[in-house]
């Protein structure tokens, strides 16, 4: 029970798309149909446990049949404290069922293509004991933080108390208290800002970072170059410049961040992204 709010865009018999998409036409079928209904169950039975009581889950699909729309919300609401919330759309062409409050959007009475769609509300009491069948995620390794490891950096940072995670080759911050957790139960594909990378006995800064307000924007030399020499540090092509100070600097074209370079002499190292650099032709 950690989410307030949950959208469910449940994989679907496709009935919306029939008007541009002749593939949906030619995949329909009834056994189609209660194979997408049965899944669409299992969805919300796994996912409804995640919902904060007084939160709201909205529940969607491309399709028309009552199958996947009211009798799966009909069984969400014979198992689980649940309540359907109802709302006026009828100014705008939505089409109320008959049965119970979900909504049927038609191609031609709004724009786009069809889809139904439905909002439950959890009721109920709070279920303060955690769940044993919760499966932790052992591959989560990341810890606050030591004092040391923030001194480095804490300078980089617009507000030094601010919450440093690390799992020994990444500091990360984080804004929300509550990632720790949600990593330790779930796999996170990236969260917070990638602020330093331990490079020996020094820390190199990440290039979220250098596009973060997290970050002190007085602490890095900012050099901020004309339009041709940002496309070349876009290109990641070294930069160079006279009387450069030593170190990390920010690099910008018309105040806004770009990323960072480290000066080598009279020259720049481009620490942009290799992966997001510009291949094509621009000269």
């Amino acid at each position: 029970e950690f989410f307030d709010f949950i959208f469910v865009d449940a994989p679907c018999s496709g009935e919306g798309l029939f008007r541009r998409d002749s593939d949906a036409i030619s995949e329909w079928s009834e056994e189609q149909v209660s194979f997408c209904s049965a899944r669409q169950e299992r969805i919300l039975e796994n996912i409804w446990p995640s919902l904060k009581v007084g939160g709201h889950l909205i529940y969607s699909t491309c399709t028309y049949n009552t199958q996947e729309n009211e009798d799966v919300i009909k069984r969400a609401l014979s198992q689980f404290d649940a309540e359907v919330v109802s709302f006026d759309f009828s100014a705008l062409g939505v089409i109320e069922s008959d049965d119970i409050p979900l909504y049927r959007c038609l191609p031609g009475l709004i724009e786009g293509e069809g889809f139904s769609f439905c909002v439950l509300k959890k009721t109920g009491e709070r279920n303060s004991a955690e769940s044993e069948d919760i499966i932790r995620n052992r591959n989560f390794s990341w810890r606050a933080a030591t004092k040391s490891e923030r001194a480095d950096i804490s300078d980089w940072l617009a507000d030094s108390n601010r919450q440093l995670f690390t799992n020994g080759k990444i500091i990360r911050h984080w804004s929300h208290p509550d990632i720790a957790y949600l990593g330790s139960v779930l796999k996170l594909i990236a969260a917070g800002t990638e602020v330093a990378m331990p490079k020996g006995r020094e820390y190199k800064p990440m290039h979220g970072l250098a596009m973060s307000p997290v970050r002190n924007a007085s602490f890095f030399p900012e050099i901020d170059l004309p339009k041709n020499e940002a496309l070349k540090y876009l290109k990641r092509e070294s930069i160079f410049a006279s009387e450069l100070q030593k170190g990390f600097h920010l690099i910008a074209y018309e105040g806004s961040a770009l990323g960072f370079g480290k000066s080598a002499g009279n020259r720049l190292n481009n620490h942009y992204p290799m992966n997001w650099r510009i291949r094509m032709n621009i000269s």
